[in-house]
């Protein structure tokens, strides 16, 4: 089996609705630092801003540090680890990692730390309470939500030069996300909406031509991080 990528490097199409279609994306510390202010006024685990050490260094001790490396797969590079969304409804084990021991309440971590053993190498089991089950799961809601988001942003800035005329609607959370259909003339399309009007795709499975394999594998990018959403829900 073969993602968007592979076919269109190896073989110039791509396959609409790849089930082996995923995103990688770019882990780091401060992607998961307790305490953030939400919105609506409490504390959150989230990303922290790039300039407060301080925080993120409460948050990351040394037993929350050297437990989430005593279980990840890869080794990590300056504090930073390659994780991926996927379209198959599944999530990367590094990812599912990562997340569990970022949202870990600070007591819990300090126990879990001291069951790992660093002479045998064996990895922790890592215990989800149903509290925990909770910030997991809003950790990795505002997780997908931001990515999509920001691959929307970036497709929308860019999209003038290639489609003039035509704006993305960028916000997954409102107005139906990815299935936002305008119906005002006010030049913003939702990405379905789009994807429908620029190519043939609901009549093959395959897409042919630069314009068809492009959006394909654009639209396996967002499918991706789309699954991974909706299996949160």
């Amino acid at each position: 089996p073969k993602d968007n990528l592979r076919c269109l490097t190896q073989y110039g199409i791509t396959i609409w609705k790849n089930s082996n279609d995923s995103v990688k994306i770019g882990w780091a510390l401060q992607d998961a630092v307790g305490g953030i202010p939400s919105a609506n006024g409490t504390k959150t685990i989230g990303e922290c801003p790039r300039d407060d050490e301080s925080l993120k260094l409460a948050w990351w001790t040394s037993d929350r540090l050297a437990l989430l490396q005593n279980r990840l797969s890869t080794d990590m590079t300056k504090n930073r680890i390659i994780v991926f969304a996927k379209a198959d409804k599944t999530y990367h084990e590094d990812l599912l990692t990562t997340a569990v021991v970022s949202t870990m309440d600070p007591s819990t971590v300090v126990t879990m730390r001291g069951n790992v053993s660093s002479s045998t190498g064996k990895k922790q089991t890592l215990y989800v309470t149903r509290r925990h089950q909770a910030a997991l799961r809003e950790y990795l809601t505002n997780f997908f939500t931001g990515k999509m988001e920001k691959l929307l942003q970036v497709l929308d800035k860019h999209w003038v030069d290639h489609f003039p005329g035509v704006r993305l609607w960028t916000k997954v959370s409102e107005g139906g996300g990815l299935d936002y259909n305008s119906t005002d003339n006010n030049g913003i399309q939702g990405w379905h909406q789009f994807f429908d009007s620029q190519t043939t795709m609901q009549d093959s499975q395959f897409a042919v031509g630069p314009k068809n394999a492009i959006l394909t594998l654009i639209d396996g990018s967002l499918r991706a991080l789309q699954q991974s959403l909706t299996g949160l829900l």
